[in-house]
């Protein structure tokens, strides 16, 4: 069984929020670099989702508890966009019937939900949520089409050749350390370049439970950590 892998969100900040975009550094913390709550993927333009829409929730529009960071392909028309099974006049999937829920990284396991393939596609696991799980896959997010699925494809590969420069970079001898100083050659050079990508994507790995030998996932965590403490422009308290 896998380690439960739910993402658990820091305490959002004190705000009189005027928007639900002033919670977006903080969102951005928690979803560090750029990584859409719901296929888990980075996308250059993040949306503040509101999981149960504003135009039906209106009470809930500035709770933080009800927004997440959202890529336009899950959050747009073809995708999520005003779903929400609660509501019937919803205009995306008026007809749905299911009662599905979108997928929700706060309380769904992906790592139980899905495995992903070395070609980046989602097997769906058996299990209670199997239905909802290919739901959101193939009709809500439309998790199966070709540029999520070479997305994922490319992050099983950038996994595979960071665990091959740091095996490479034991058997030279050579520390892969990001606390070190300019590297002395060019395996060096190219294993912190992949170490780096590979911090900025951590959160589909540790979502999907998928596993990263401990030289490379400490780098990475250190890494991480650094960058968005840098970057995000918000710490928790």
């Amino acid at each position: 069984m896998n380690p439960v892998t739910r993402i658990s969100l820091p305490e959002p900040p004190a705000l009189t929020p005027v928007s639900a975009r002033d919670f977006a550094a903080w969102l951005s913390w928690s979803f560090f670099d750029g990584i859409c709550a719901y296929c888990a993927l980075q996308s250059r333009a993040l949306e503040v989702d509101h999981v149960e829409p504003a135009s039906y929730a209106k009470e809930r529009r500035l709770d933080p508890g009800n927004l997440l960071p959202a890529c336009r392909a899950c959050n747009g028309p073809g995708g999520k966009s005003d779903y929400h099974p609660d509501h019937v006049e919803r205009r995306r999937l008026p007809r749905d019937t299911t009662g599905y829920s979108a997928l929700d990284p706060r309380f769904d396991d992906f790592g139980l939900l899905f495995d992903v393939l070395e070609d980046g596609r989602l097997s769906v696991r058996p299990g209670k949520e199997h239905d909802r799980a290919l739901w959101n896959v193939q009709v809500l997010l439309k998790l199966h089409l070709p540029k999520k699925v070479r997305a994922r494809q490319e992050l099983m590969e950038l996994r595979a050749v960071a665990e091959r420069l740091v095996e490479h970079l034991r058997e030279e001898g050579l520390d892969a350390s990001v606390e070190t100083s300019s590297p002395t050659t060019r395996l060096g050079e190219n294993a912190r370049i992949i170490l780096n990508m590979l911090a900025r994507r951590l959160l589909f790995y540790d979502l999907f439970s998928l596993k990263l030998s401990e030289d490379p996932k400490a780098l990475t965590r250190n890494r991480r950590h650094a960058l968005r403490t840098r970057e995000c422009g918000w710490t928790p308290s």
